[in-house]
């Protein structure tokens, strides 16, 4: 019993023979897991978005053709608490709650793979404070309807099991995502360059 308790050790990764030692626990990282690169740079920013609607349309349109009722009412509750914090104005819960409902798409495969790969993607998922520092109280209402009503036209996409309409949606859906985020990054560029060529004297201002 021990040796084939070994033996499943060994070849899930958790252990491994050493030459004079016997078997050893390995240590460090997650047995063969990998983290995804840290997101340092525009251009890793835009490898990141480019990776994400890659394997998110996969996920979407698997999605479709394989959800369960139980995978519908995964997605109907994150939509309903979503919308809940919407007309609340309690946007400091959406960034957790948009990302559930990104969560409930990859459960809906039925394929953990796309679950576990979803989570480790560095979170850019939904809301963010982007907006929260960009957009005043009427833009904020604005931008995150909006990330709503995406997210319930996927839902409705992945209810009738077409594919090929979420595919398009979510592809449609992050590019937005990602556009956003590359318009924060040039204000931000304009407004370091602004500030530095602003005297210093507080007579001119």
């Amino acid at each position: 019993m021990i040796r084939e308790a070994l033996q499943r050790l060994r070849h899930e990764g958790y252990v491994r023979s050493q030459r004079g030692s016997g078997s050893v626990v390995v240590r460090g990282e997650t047995p063969g897991l990998r983290t995804f690169p840290p997101v340092r740079t525009i251009a890793g920013l835009l490898r990141s978005y480019e990776f994400r609607i890659h394997v998110e349309k996969t996920t979407a349109s698997l999605a479709a053709k394989r959800r369960t009722a139980a995978d519908l009412e995964e997605l109907s509750q994150a939509l309903d608490q979503a919308g809940s914090a919407l007309q609340s104005r309690m946007f400091h819960l959406l960034g957790d709650l948009n990302f559930a409902f990104h969560r409930g798409v990859a459960r809906a495969t039925q394929n953990p793979y796309y679950l576990a790969t979803l989570e480790m993607i560095p979170n850019v998922i939904g809301f963010d404070r982007i907006a929260m520092e960009t957009l005043d109280a009427s833009g904020l209402t604005e931008r995150m309807s909006q990330i709503h009503d995406e997210h319930t036209s996927i839902c409705d996409a992945i209810r009738k099991r077409d594919p090929e309409r979420v595919s398009v949606q979510i592809e449609r859906h992050i590019a937005a995502a990602r556009d956003r985020v590359l318009e924060r990054q040039r204000i931000e560029f304009l407004d370091d360059r602004i500030s530095s060529e602003l005297p210093t004297d507080s007579t001119m201002l």
